[in-house]
C-alpha cells in the first residue's frame, strides 16, 4: 500500500448504497484487517456502504487534518469527529485520523479475542503519514464516490455538493485560514465565535504559526492559578479570554504551570499538546518531545 491508502471492491451489478469491500491501509499496515466468525484466515476489506464513510470524511475533513489528540484523551465529541467507529451502521474499525501540522496520526485498536461480534478486528497499530499523502488519497477517495458513474451513492448530489464547497474552501487562502484556526480549536465548521477566530489569526500573524505562536485560552475562572503561574512567564498578553504567555525559561516548573493551567476546568480544550518529553504517553501511546503552549476552547 502508499503512504495512506483507501481501496474500494465495489460487486458488479450492487445497488448504490450497497456494502462494499473497504480497506484502509498505511504502507505495510492494513487497519482494516478482520477475521469473520467462522472464518479460518482474515481479510483486510470490511463490508459497509463507502458513502458512509465518503459523508463523515468531508463532514469532518477539517477538523480531521488539523485537529491533534487532546492531552487528556479523546473526548466524546472529539471521537465523532475523527474515529471510523462513529459512523455507525456497520462494524467499523477503531480507527481515529487526526492532524499535527504537516503529518497525519493514524492509531487502530484491535477487538480483544472472545467479544462477540459481526467481525474481530486485528490491527494495534500507530503511525504517521504525510497530510499531503493523506489529502491526496482522501480527495480520490470523494471524488470517486460524488461521481455519478461510479454508481457507489445513491445521494450522489449532495456529496458532490459538499466535496465541491470543501474544494473551494481549501482553494481559498482566508476561508482556509480560518477553517483551519476553527478545527485547531476544536470546533465544527461555522461554530467558533467570529471574534475568538478573528483574534487568533491576528496573533499568528504577528507572531508566526508553529511552535513560535504560544497562545493559552483559559477557562473563565482561573484567576487563583493564572495569578500563582505569572512567577514562571515573563510577559502575558490579554486578549478577551486569550492569552499569549512568553515562558522565561522551558523549565519543569513551566510544565507544571501549564499541567495545572490546564487542569483547572474540565471545559478546557487544548489547540496543541504541552509537548514535552517528561509528560507520560497519551491516550494513543504518544510520548511527546517537542515543547509548545496550547491554546483551547471553552463550550
Amino acid at each position: 500500500m502508499r503512504a495512506f491508502e483507501v481501496d474500494v471492491e465495489q460487486t458488479i451489478g450492487a445497488p448504490p448504497d450497497a456494502p462494499a469491500g473497504i480497506a484502509i491501509g498505511s504502507n505495510e499496515i492494513v487497519f482494516t484487517r478482520l477475521l469473520r466468525p467462522g472464518a479460518n484466515a482474515p481479510e483486510d476489506h470490511l463490508k459497509a456502504p463507502p458513502a458512509q464513510l465518503a459523508f463523515w470524511l468531508v463532514d469532518n475533513w477539517w477538523r480531521i487534518r488539523w485537529e491533534c489528540v487532546p492531552p487528556s484523551g479523546p473526548t466524546p465529541d472529539w471521537r465523532l469527529a475523527h474515529e471510523l467507529s462513529s459512523i455507525g451502521g456497520y462494524a467499523w474499525p477503531r480507527l481515529a485520523i487526526w492532524g499535527e501540522g504537516n503529518r497525519i496520526g493514524l492509531s487502530s485498536r484491535s477487538d480483544p479475542a472472545g467479544v462477540v461480534g459481526p467481525v474481530r478486528y486485528l490491527t494495534d497499530a500507530l503511525t504517521y503519514v504525510p497530510a499531503e499523502a493523506f489529502e491526496t488519497e482522501a480527495d480520490n477517495f470523494l471524488e470517486l464516490m460524488a461521481d455519478e458513474k461510479s454508481g457507489l451513492a445513491s445521494d450522489w448530489v449532495a456529496l458532490r455538493s459538499r466535496v465541491d464547497a470543501l474544494v473551494t474552501e481549501r482553494g481559498d487562502a482566508d476561508l482556509t485560514t480560518w477553517r483551519r484556526l476553527e478545527a485547531l480549536l476544536g470546533y465544527d465548521v461555522d461554530e467558533a465565535p467570529e471574534t475568538l477566530i478573528t483574534t487568533l489569526h491576528k496573533l499568528e500573524l504577528e507572531y508566526g504559526r508553529g511552535p513560535s505562536l504560544k497562545l493559552l485560552l483559559l477557562p473563565r475562572e482561573p484567576k487563583q492559578q493564572l495569578c500563582w503561574s505569572k512567577r514562571s512567564l515573563r510577559s502575558t498578553t490579554t486578549i478577551g479570554n486569550v492569552i499569549y504567555i512568553e515562558p522565561r525559561t522551558w523549565s519543569v516548573e513551566l510544565s507544571g504551570v501549564l499541567k495545572i493551567l490546564l487542569g483547572a476546568s474540565a471545559r478546557s480544550r487544548p489547540l496543541l499538546s504541552v509537548l514535552r518529553s517528561d509528560i507520560p504517553p497519551d491516550h494513543f501511546g504518544i510520548r511527546r518531545s517537542q515543547r509548545y503552549l496550547v491554546c483551547g476552547r471553552t463550550p
